[in-house]
Parts: structure tokens; C-alpha cells; sequence
């Protein structure tokens, strides 16, 4: 299946798997273009065919992002937050690989880059991200990625989580400075945070239909994990939405 040739000093290997186009490499040694031959034809016996590189070639990171922004980001109830990271993505120079070229290692070194400019969570979820996007990409559009681009990549050690609140103290310091902002609701949302521990997009989707006066409790009807829970509500809390 395999031929060599020698031609301007280098040694040209080209393989041709049935029903697919060549692949071809040059190497300086000859044993080495053996050595690849054999190892390229030993696959394709173990695993069949490989995959085709025509469509890699035509395609860059960048397409894909398109596309997933396109078809699968407005999908999702965190689309803003998707899109934002999406498009950090999207003007690092690792858009601009052709999918043929993209490597593990390009994904290290743009974790690595990530790491020097924020913190550890946000370059894990920014990983997650580019992880849920090759994997649609290869398991929804059929894109034939001939490796694990993620096999060796060390997803960032987030911080542990925080085991307290904050004292009386503290939060007072906390409440005046909100005060001082010129925005205005700012203050009512921290408040909310701090009397329910409500996440923030729960706390701006707040509806008057959501509260129960009498009850003293508050409906979440959309929450992280997709189903609605209702959480009771201090005294502080009530005259805040009230």
C-alpha cells in the first residue's frame, strides 16, 4: 500500500488507503519513512480506514465555533455567558488552526495562556466549553478527528470552595458600599444574595407572580440544574422584593 521514493534529498512516503485519498509524508531518512509506513499501515489493519483529511483541511477551528454559536449556543440558558467565552476563543490564534493541524498540544498552550490571565475556574469552564464543542462537532456533524485533542490536556485545579459567609461585620461593610453605587438596585440584589443565597440570574428573573406574601416564599421557576424549587424567605428578604 505504501511507496517511497527519494526526490530532492528527502524521502517521499505515500500511502493510498482504498476509497480514500493519499496520505503522503517526506522524512531525510529512509528508515524512518519505513518506520512511519509501517506504523500508518498497521492502523488502518487495526482500526480500518483513516479518517479523511480532505474535510480537516477545509475547515478551521474557527468554522466550528461559527457554526456551534450558530446552532447550539442560543439553545442553552447560559447562551450569553457560552457566547461570551465562545468569542475569547474565537480571537485567540488557535481559531485560526486548520483542523488537520490542531493538536493536544495547542490546546495546553492556550489553557497555559488562559491561566496567566484569569483565574483557575474560569479557564476550566473556557476548557469545558472548547471540550463540549470538538466533541459536537465530532459525535453531531461527523467531523473526523483522527486523535483525542483533549487526551493529556490538564484541566485547571479550581480553588476549593468557600465554607463561610460573610460576618455582620463584614457584610455591613459590604451593604454600605452598594449604597454608595450609582446603582441604584444593587444593594436589593446583594441583600437578595446574601438573606437567600439565590444565584444572580435568579435573582434578576425574579416575577411579583413568583412571591408569596402569605406564605413567605419565593418560587424559582428556572434554576442551574433545570427544575423549579421554592425557598423560604426571611423577614429581611420580604421587605427587599416588597
Amino acid at each position: 500500500m505504501a511507496t517511497l521514493r527519494k526526490r530532492n534529498g528527502k524521502w517521499q512516503v505515500q500511502i493510498r488507503p482504498p476509497h480514500q485519498s493519499s496520505i503522503n509524508r517526506s522524512f531525510i531518512h529512509k528508515s524512518h519513512a519505513q518506520q512511519w509506513a509501517r506504523k500508518v499501515e498497521a492502523e488502518i489493519d487495526v482500526k480500518g480506514l483513516l479518517p479523511d483529511t480532505g474535510l480537516l483541511k477545509r475547515h478551521t477551528l474557527l468554522d466550528l465555533i461559527n457554526r456551534y454559536l450558530d446552532q447550539v449556543t442560543p439553545k442553552k440558558r447560559g447562551h450569553v455567558n457560552e457566547q461570551i467565552r465562545l468569542n475569547q476563543i474565537a480571537r485567540h490564534r488557535i481559531a485560526s488552526y486548520q483542523l488537520v493541524n490542531l493538536k493536544p498540544v495547542h490546546i495546553n498552550s492556550y489553557v497555559e495562556e488562559r491561566m496567566r490571565l484569569v483565574s483557575p475556574g474560569t479557564a476550566a469552564r473556557d476548557l469545558g466549553v472548547l471540550h463540549h464543542l470538538v466533541e459536537t462537532a465530532r459525535l453531531q456533524w461527523g467531523i473526523p478527528f483522527g486523535e483525542n485533542l483533549f487526551k493529556g490536556v490538564k484541566k485547571p485545579k479550581e480553588p476549593p470552595s468557600r465554607d463561610r459567609r460573610l460576618d455582620l461585620h463584614e457584610e455591613e461593610i459590604l451593604l454600605q458600599g452598594c449604597a454608595l453605587s450609582r446603582v441604584t438596585y444593587l444593594k436589593p440584589i446583594i441583600t437578595l444574595a446574601l438573606e437567600t443565597a439565590m444565584r444572580r440570574g435568579e435573582i434578576l428573573a425574579i416575577r411579583w407572580d413568583d412571591i408569596n406574601e402569605s406564605l413567605r416564599t419565593l418560587r424559582i421557576p428556572v434554576t442551574k440544574n433545570g427544575h423549579p424549587r421554592v425557598i423560604p424567605l426571611s423577614s429581611k428578604a420580604l421587605t427587599t422584593l416588597l
